[in-house]
């Protein structure tokens, strides 16, 4: 199992509120999630609306976590 993996996709989905200081949200659209996981063709396959919002409901709860100030 490739733990570094899961990590930086944690990392990806909370980073993708900002995408990196670009501005926009990673997740508003079918398109932009499409973008934010480009280099895995396993995750790029179907995705619907609802799947974004549990994404960014997920992605609220990794924010909890984050280190204050970063």
């Amino acid at each position: 199992m490739d733990l570094n993996s899961y990590a930086d996709l944690a990392v990806r989905l909370a980073n993708s509120a900002n995408q990196g200081g670009r501005g926009g949200d990673g997740l508003a659209t079918v398109e932009s999630y499409r973008v934010l996981v480009a280099d895995r063709p396993h995750l790029v396959g179907r995705v619907t609306p609802g799947d974004l919002e549990a994404l960014r409901l997920l992605r609220d709860d990794l924010l909890v976590y984050r280190v204050p100030g970063e």
